[in-house]
Formats: structure tokens, C-alpha cells, sequence
């Protein structure tokens, strides 16, 4: 699937906020574009390609796929600080889901998506980013909660 839009909750918390910041500035980097952010209750029903970004609580949209499980509960799945990133197709249209079990799981996952999926480096003497013409992220479904308690 090709990104197109991020959508985000009006009612997301200063680290989700920084989670989408965060993707947004560097597809922006990578591809040379901004990818536009939309809120997830402007979202049109046919918005092919959005990666939608926060929590079950303060994302509708990731709520709604929650519910019928068509994406795994972060709450219930993983530990503190866990993410999901899934890809699916629903109503035919594909989307980029990036959730947690807390807001710095949502933060991890995005930090993950940079490296793991979009080759992004993070060096103590800089960054690595990738060009690219578009930015298309193959068939995911990753669960991924850390070791240690960093809290």
C-alpha cells in the first residue's frame, strides 16, 4: 500500500501528537512531499492509504477495527509501552494501522515503522534517511512489546 494521508484524533495526547509529528516529518524527508494529516473524524469513508495513528481511546477509527477484532486490542496484547502495526483491507480499501497500549507504545511503533520498514538510521553522531519516490509498506503485522519496563 502507498501512504496518502495520517489520520489523527482531535483528542490525542501530547505523545501521540509527537508520534504523528514524528512520521510525518520524516515520510516528508524520505519522499520530498508532505503526507497530509486529517482528523480521524474527517476522514472519509474511502480514504485509501491512511495510516491511522493512536490509541483505541482517543482514535475512533483504530476503535472500530478493535472492536470487530479485525486488528488485535493493544490493552489487552501487549505490555506497557507495546505497539501493533498492521496493514488490512477493509471495505477494499487499505489502511496502516499504528496503535498501543499506552501513548509512548503509539510513539515506539512509529519509531519502528521508520527504521524497520522505511530504513530511517538513527546514529549518536546523526540520522540516516532513505529517498524515495513514494512510500509503500508491504503487508505488516507486527506486535511488539519491550523486555524491560523502562518506565
Amino acid at each position: 500500500m502507498i501512504l496518502n494521508s495520517i489520520s489523527v484524533s482531535d483528542s490525542a495526547s501530547e505523545l501521540e501528537m509527537l508520534a504523528v509529528r514524528t512520521l510525518q516529518d520524516y515520510c516528508r524527508q524520505i519522499i520530498g512531499a508532505e503526507i497530509p494529516l486529517i482528523s480521524s473524524h474527517d476522514l472519509e469513508t474511502d480514504a485509501d492509504g491512511a495510516v491511522l495513528i493512536g490509541l483505541p481511546s482517543t482514535n475512533p477509527q483504530i476503535d472500530a477495527l478493535v472492536r470487530p477484532r479485525k486488528i488485535r486490542n493493544p490493552e489487552r496484547s501487549l505490555k506497557p509501552e507495546g505497539f501493533i502495526i498492521e496493514t488490512l483491507i477493509d471495505g477494499g480499501l487499505s489502511k496502516l494501522v499504528i496503535t498501543g497500549r499506552d501513548p509512548k507504545g503509539v510513539l515506539n511503533g512509529v519509531y519502528h515503522l521508520l527504521r524497520e520498514i522505511f530504513g530511517v538510521g538513527f546514529f549518536g553522531d546523526g540520522r540516516q534517511v532513505p529517498k524515495r519516490d513514494s512510500l509503500t509498506v508491504p503487508e505488516l503485522s507486527i506486535a511488539s512489546s519491550p523486555k524491560f519496563n523502562n518506565q
